[in-house]
């Protein structure tokens, strides 16, 4: 599993051998991000081997190397906005942390889920507005079973694109889940529930 993650991302290959030297080899890059990310990747890897043997919770490669790339996109943007809070979007504005109108002729479309752990229930609903902030249309739909968070989401905009078919909208999608948001801007094809609806949102 191993050399599947180290063969995902810009590190060097872990072929077998004396891991310090191997490690040591990682540090060596020419850029400050190939570091960053080798290092990143370690942590990941650290984290999933650990819910493995205390949770019993499986990971596949493509999700430690996107978890890895998450969790260094949080902390660079952590760090730009000095402590601040995360707000990602998708589409113009990015990064911004506040509601903002669409550009002229436009839809925006905020997309969110909600989990109801004790009823056994995952939700997610969409609020369109045009550029003047009016409400134009609203959807919402409940399912029965237990989800993660950023599977709720990414069901939310599978869901959100499957309800503006038709609807002849230039639309603008906004959501606050950093993971949806990369795992939608990933190549990385995961074989997992998460990545199955991701490649939905994407057909």
């Amino acid at each position: 599993m191993y050399q599947l993650i180290w063969s995902s991302v810009s590190a060097i290959s872990y072929l077998g051998g004396d891991y310090t030297s191997w490690f040591e080899s990682l540090l060596q890059f020419d850029t400050a991000e190939g570091r960053e990310e080798a290092v990143t990747v370690c942590w990941a890897i650290w984290n999933a081997r650990n819910a493995l043997t205390w949770k019993g919770k499986s990971s596949s490669a493509s999700k430690v190397v996107l978890s890895a790339r998450v969790n260094l996109n949080q902390w660079k943007t952590a760090q730009s906005k000095k402590n601040g809070p995360l707000f990602i979007l998708t589409g113009a504005n990015e990064g911004r942390e506040e509601w903002s109108k669409p550009v002229s002729n436009k839809i925006k479309v905020n997309v969110d889920g909600a989990i109801f752990a004790s009823e056994g229930w995952y939700a997610a609903g969409g609020v369109a507005r045009d550029c003047h902030g009016h409400l134009v249309e609203a959807f919402f739909i409940s399912k029965p079973g237990c989800l993660e968070a950023a599977e709720v989401e990414a069901f939310g905009i599978k869901e959100a694109l499957s309800w503006i078919k038709g609807k002849n909208w230039e639309v603008q999608f906004e959501t606050d889940c950093l993971l949806t948001v990369q795992a939608l801007h990933s190549s990385i094809h995961m074989l997992s529930p998460f990545g199955l609806l991701i490649q939905e949102c994407k057909a």
